[in-house]
């Protein structure tokens, strides 16, 4: 929290210094890795607001010094980062054009539908919503197919209680990791696959194996997502 919170800052600056070009809406996600107590960048991926027209070259220009030059800053505090930044590694609007923000520009549902969505099982409830969306999207796809996952390590390892993570990046089709906390046991991609069938988790293969186009959602809703005998529950 305390890198995202310093790099937010430096990216908020750059936004006051180009308030014609970049806008207020956006979002940022940073995983780091420690090594030999040393820090190093694993993924920056953020999503920001632009004027009309702004070119991907134009972002890039503006943001990724800004970046560069808060890890340095941040070198104190997490040995390494600064040595460590990639510009390789950092996604910038992923999911393509970003000039409409706000309200206006989210076709989301409100908290109401996300409790609705998620009734039923313990799930954290981590901002997309299920209802109202294709069923390509990661927010409906990607859910379904971690509660697959669940389902399937607490049936085939006779555990009482799996938490799934599965997280994408915004404009990829494969998931940038997967994990799981297992009767309070942190269980890694790497030993999932050797314990449980882990299916395809891309949005492709989830949106094919789960025969999402031929569900029907009125029923969906009506049943619950959850404990109702969907392929998701299999």
């Amino acid at each position: 929290m305390f890198a995202v919170r310093r790099l937010r800052e430096a990216l908020a600056r750059v936004r006051g210094d180009n308030a014609g070009v970049l806008g207020p809406d956006g979002k940022l996600l940073v995983r780091l890795v420690e090594e030999h107590d040393a820090f190093r960048w694993d993924v920056c991926n953020l999503a920001v607001q632009h004027a009309e027209g702004v070119s991907y070259e134009t972002l890039h220009r503006l943001v990724l010094p800004a970046l560069e030059a808060e890890a340095k800053a941040l070198d104190a505090a997490l040995p390494g980062l600064g040595a460590s930044f990639d510009a390789g590694r950092v996604r910038l609007n992923g999911g393509g054009d970003f000039s409409c923000g706000g309200p206006f520009g989210d076709n989301g549902l409100s908290g109401k539908k996300l409790v609705v969505d998620h009734y039923g099982p313990g799930a954290p409830i981590g901002g997309g919503a299920l209802c109202g969306k294709d069923p390509h999207k990661v927010d409906r796809a990607g859910a379904l197919r971690a509660r697959q996952v669940a389902v399937r390590i607490v049936r085939d390892t006779c555990s009482h209680e799996a938490t799934v993570r599965l997280g994408f990046l915004p404009g990829l089709c494969e998931p940038a990791f997967l994990d799981a906390r297992v009767d309070g046991r942190c269980w890694e991609r790497s030993f999932l696959d050797h314990t449980i069938a882990v299916p395809d988790l891309s949005l492709v293969g989830t949106f094919r194996d789960l025969d999402l186009a031929t569900v029907r959602w009125n029923d969906v809703l009506a049943r619950g997502y959850f404990g109702e005998g969907w392929a998701w529950e299999k």
